[in-house]
């Protein structure tokens, strides 16, 4: 939580934070494209998400994509 917030944006924050709770479902999605002229070299695509379940579990979550390239050694 940033102290330079508004009080009501901290307050806001304070309250999703205490209804968070610590078990959350995560699901993690991954898309990878290759060229057969590159086979060391992947594009990456993807999308991890967590969340509370729709209440089953409480709490609010978040979804992050990504995006990224592999090498493989």
């Amino acid at each position: 939580m940033d102290p330079r917030s508004p009080p009501s944006r901290q307050k806001l924050e304070m309250k999703n934070f205490d209804e968070a709770k610590r078990l959350q479902n995560y699901v993690f999605f991954e898309l990878t494209f290759g060229l057969p002229r590159f086979p060391q070299w992947d594009f990456v695509i993807r999308l991890h998400h967590r969340s509370g379940v729709f209440g089953l579990l409480g709490g609010s979550g978040s979804s992050v994509p990504t995006v990224g390239i592999k090498y493989k050694f």
